[in-house]
């Protein structure tokens, strides 16, 4: 659930490997892998950014910090944590451009990773999803959380 494509011809299969960046100033694309604290790392930076346009540095070993809106295209693949496309499907070319437009009916993907074995507060001992959570889950989603322009 916390992965993009797991399983899939291409997709998420080595936890160490969570995120593979291109250096775009090397004329052969020459890429590194990020494993997954240096990536939960500078997404937490990304939440915490009042704008796209705030820096940081994805590796402490950069020389240069970079815009978030401008790191995001640096990466190839990036498969953790979740994600608009976990839950939106493949946009290919959507970061930070335009909207995503899929919609999401929550009854039915939501629930697809919060089964009452994994999440479950947010069931009712019957076992029946509590009413409107997922209304309440969908009110705190925003792209980037809590930082929408």
């Amino acid at each position: 659930c916390h992965t993009l494509a797991l399983g899939e011809k291409d997709g998420f299969d080595d936890v160490t490997r969570i995120a593979e960046r291109v250096d775009t100033k090397d004329e052969n694309q020459k890429s590194e892998w990020l494993d997954p604290e240096t990536m939960a790392a500078w997404l937490h930076g990304l939440h915490g950014a009042s704008s796209l346009d705030d820096t940081a540095k994805i590796l402490p070993t950069d020389p240069e910090p970079t815009a978030y809106h401008a790191a995001v295209s640096t990466f190839r693949h990036a498969w953790a944590p979740v994600q608009c496309e976990t839950c939106h499907g493949p946009g290919r070319d959507h970061p930070f451009g335009a909207p995503i437009s899929k919609a999401v009916d929550a009854a039915q993907v939501c629930v697809k990773c919060h089964t009452p074995e994994r999440a479950p507060a947010w069931y009712d001992k019957g076992g029946r999803l509590i009413d409107g959570l997922l209304a309440q889950k969908k009110a705190l989603i925003a792209c980037p959380p809590d930082k929408t322009e």
